[in-house]
């Protein structure tokens, strides 16, 4: 219950933002003080959304494993792709650990022993192990490296998938109301800075109306030189909060004087039909004279005329 969105601009920066709201368990949620945001590296952040503790199993192991990686090659920049395979190798390692423990322990065996048990309990078991079923994640992983620029990357843990050449990526439960946001402003790679840093803000306000997204907002930027990372000031949020406020009253304006004009719109054109239909005549009986309406001859509560008489 969450979200979390990051966007490229001119090219060679990146912008991001996220809420504060976890989920424990299946009913409880809060928004402690602790960010969703984690730094691997000064140019490569991830963004959690899911369950926060199959996502901070793995990111201990990733972040070790990154900054180990760092400590033995200081002069060489990680690809963020690699980093997004090294998520998923620690994913599939949390999996694995879980179906071992739930499936095989109980039986006394482990992923290696029951490889040797009669071949339809090796294949039963191996079907289970498969189809384990874990908890759902989502993680953005962004950042800058020498082979290519700026990139967007999201991973459920099994599944990878590049968002560069759009330029932006939202996942949680607020992603739609996020993505559509720049869809609408028509984002592209290229856009401009300015227009970037407001649109990852308003977007994540816009998802605020989705279930489970906190009011908290923690937000970063990355480059545009490579190695540069931080958090967005203080100040500058709100700033934000000021411009996005004006834009909602400006909308709300917007919304009620376009339905003022389409009130009266209708009302003109439903006066316009009326004085038309009333204009158009009954059809001329033949001879010039328009033919008189008579009751028809069981019309209740009429009186009939009495038959004539020979007198």
């Amino acid at each position: 219950m969450t979200v979390c969105i990051a966007a490229i601009c001119e090219g060679i920066t990146i912008y991001g933002a996220s809420d504060r709201m976890i989920t424990v368990g299946d009913v409880t949620e809060y928004e402690p003080p602790t960010s969703k945001i984690v730094g691997l590296t000064s140019s490569i952040v991830a963004m959690m959304a899911g369950d926060m503790g199959l996502q901070s199993e793995i990111m201990r192991e990733l972040q070790d494993f990154v900054n180990d990686r760092v400590a033995r090659k200081p002069d060489e920049w990680l690809r963020v792709k690699d980093v997004v395979e090294w998520y998923v190798f620690y994913y599939l390692q949390a999996k694995l650990k879980r179906a071992e423990n739930e499936v095989l322990i109980p039986l006394g065996l482990n992923r290696h022993t029951y490889l040797k048990e009669h071949p339809d309990l090796v294949a039963k078991l191996a079907k289970e192990l498969i189809n384990y079923e874990m908890p759902g994640v989502e993680t953005i992983i962004t950042g800058i490296d020498t082979h290519g620029g700026p990139h967007i990357y999201v991973t459920d843990g099994v599944n990878i998938r590049c968002s560069d050449s759009s330029g932006f990526a939202a996942v949680g439960t607020g992603a739609w109301h996020a993505s559509s946001q720049f869809m609408l402003a028509r984002h592209g790679f290229n856009s401009p800075m300015p227009e970037t840093l407001l649109r990852v803000y308003v977007a994540k306000k816009r998802a605020e109306t989705a279930p489970g997204v906190g009011k908290d907002t923690d937000m970063f930027f990355i480059g545009p030189k490579i190695g540069a990372s931080s958090t967005i000031r203080a100040d500058i949020l709100v700033k934000l909060d000021k411009i996005y406020g004006k834009l909602i009253q400006g909308e709300k304006r917007t919304l009620k004087n376009a339905e003022t004009e389409m009130k009266s719109h209708v009302r003109r054109i439903t006066r316009a039909s009326t004085k038309e239909a009333q204009a158009v005549a009954p059809p001329a009986a033949e001879g010039g004279a328009a033919p008189a309406l008579a009751a028809p001859a069981d019309s209740p509560g009429e009186t009939q005329p009495a038959p004539p008489t020979d007198n």
